[in-house]
C-alpha cells in the first residue's frame, strides 16, 4: 500500500459513520443470524498499524526535505515574533487617515461637483433652448410668413436650424419634459412652412423681387432640399408647359404671335429672375451654387433659363413642322408670317432677361425650332 491509498479519508465528502456502516456491511453475510462485529476493528487496527509504517518509511526517506521545512517554519515564526505589530498598525492608521480617507473624500466631493456641473450644463442648455423657442413663438404670433420679401420665413429657418443643431449637441436636454412636449410641435411647424415656402415658389413672377426669391429659396432649401428639387422641377414644367401652349395656340392666328409672346416673356422673365439667382448663390451648406446642385440632382445640362426655353423650343418644334407638313391655310399663313414670328420670338426672348441678345442661345433654339417656316 502507499500514502494514496489513504486519500479518502481526507476527502471533503469522508463521512466516519457512513464508512463504518459500509464497513460492517461488507465484513457480514446478509444471510447469516448472527452480526460479526469484530472483523471491521481489526481491518481498521491493521490499516492504522499499516499507515503508521508508510509514515515511519516516509519520514525515514525523506528526513532532510523535512528538517529544511522545519528550519523554514522555524524562521517565519522568529521573524513573525520580530515584528512590532503596534508600530505598524500606527502606520497604517496614518496612511489611513493621512491619505484614505481624504482621497475617499475627494472622490465623494468629485462626484458631487460632476452632478453640479452636469446640472448647471443642463440648465444651461435649457436656457438657450427656451431663448430660441421664444424666438420661434414671437415669429409665429406675427405671422408674417406671405408677406414679401418672406423675411419671416429666413428668420424661422435661421432660429429652427439653430435650434435642431442645439437640441443634437446637447443631448440631455432630451431629459426635460419641456424639450419631449415641444419637438413634435416644432416639427408640424416646419413643415407648415415648408409647405408655405412651396407654394411660394410655384407662384413667382417676373415682379418677384430678388430678396423674395433669396427668402424663399433659402428656406426650402435649408429645411427640404428634396422639396426645393422638386419646386423647381414643378415650376419649370408648369411654366414650359403654359408657355408651349401659348405658341402653339398661334399656329391657327399667327397674328397673335406678337401678344402671346409678351405672356410667354413674363413667365420666362420669372425664370429668368430665378436662374441669376440659383447660378450667384452658393446652396445652403455645401460649396456648390444653387444651380450647379440643381444640374447635377435633376440632369440638366445648363443653367435654368437656358433650359426652359430649350424645352419650349423641343415642344414647339414637332407642332410646327406637324402644321406645315399637313399643308393648306393654315400653312400657308404661317410661311408668310415667318419674319414675323423670328422678330416676336426674339423680341420676347429678350426682353425676358436683362443680358439675353439675338445672339443668346435661347435666342438661337426657338429661332430653330420655328425655321420650318422658311421651307
Amino acid at each position: 500500500m502507499s500514502l494514496e491509498d489513504f486519500d479518502g479519508f481526507l476527502s471533503q465528502s469522508f463521512v466516519a459513520e457512513k464508512f463504518a456502516n459500509d464497513l460492517l456491511l461488507a465484513t457480514n453475510n446478509v444471510d447469516d443470524d448472527n452480526l460479526d462485529i469484530l472483523t471491521s476493528p481489526k481491518r481498521l487496527s491493521f490499516d492504522i498499524k499499516e499507515l503508521q509504517d508508510l509514515l515511519a518509511r516516509f519520514v525515514s526517506s525523506n528526513s532532510t526535505r523535512l528538517v529544511t521545512q522545519l528550519s523554514h517554519i522555524s524562521e517565519l515564526k522568529k521573524t513573525h515574533e520580530g515584528l512590532n505589530v503596534r508600530q505598524i498598525n500606527s502606520s497604517f492608521k496614518r496612511l489611513k487617515n493621512d491619505f484614505i480617507i481624504p482621497y475617499d473624500d475627494a472622490l465623494k466631493l468629485y462626484s458631487a461637483l460632476k452632478r453640479i456641473h452636469a446640472t448647471s450644463n443642463l440648465l444651461r442648455n435649457a436656457s438657450y433652448y427656451v431663448f430660441l423657442l421664444q424666438q420661434l413663438e414671437s415669429i409665429f404670433d406675427q405671422n408674417e410668413f406671405d408677406k414679401p420679401p418672406f423675411n419671416d420665413l429666413v428668420k424661422f429657418t435661421q432660429i429652427s436650424t439653430n435650434l435642431d443643431l442645439h437640441v443634437q449637441d446637447a443631448s440631455s436636454l432630451m431629459s426635460l419634459q419641456l424639450v419631449k412636449d415641444y419637438q413634435p410641435v416644432h416639427r408640424k411647424r416646419t413643415v407648415f412652412i415648408v409647405d408655405i415656402a412651396s407654394t411660394l415658389l410655384s407662384q413667382i413672377t417676373a415682379d418677384s423681387s430678388k430678396q423674395s426669391i433669396a427668402n424663399i429659396c433659402f428656406t426650402l432649401a435649408t429645411l427640404a432640399d428634396n422639396n426645393f428639387l422638386n419646386c423647381i422641377q414643378s415650376l419649370l414644367d408648369d411654366y414650359t408647359s403654359k408657355s408651349s401652349q401659348a405658341i402653339v395656340k398661334t399656329l391657327t392666328s399667327p397674328k397673335t404671335i406678337v401678344s402671346s409672346m409678351e405672356k410667354v416673356s413674363h413667365l420666362a422673365k420669372a425664370i429668368y429672375h430665378l436662374s441669376k439667382y440659383m447660378q450667384e448663390t452658393p446652396f445652403p451648406k455645401l460649396s456648390q451654387t444653387y444651380d450647379q446642385y440643381c444640374q447635377e440632382k435633376l440632369n440638366y445640362n445648363s443653367d435654368l433659363f437656358t433650359h426652359f426655353w430649350r424645352q419650349v423650343a423641343l415642344f414647339i418644334g414637332p407642332k410646327f413642322r406637324e402644321t406645315i407638313s399637313r399643308g393648306g391655310p393654315v400653312a400657308k399663313a404661317l410661311k408668310k408670317s415667318s419674319q414675323q414670328y423670328k422678330l416676336a420670338l426674339t423680341n420676347g426672348i429678350i426682353q425676358s432677361g436683362d443680358d439675353i441678345t439675338e445672339n443668346s442661345i435661347p435666342v438661337t433654339m426657338m429661332i430653330n425650332a420655328i425655321r420650318v417656316l422658311n421651307g
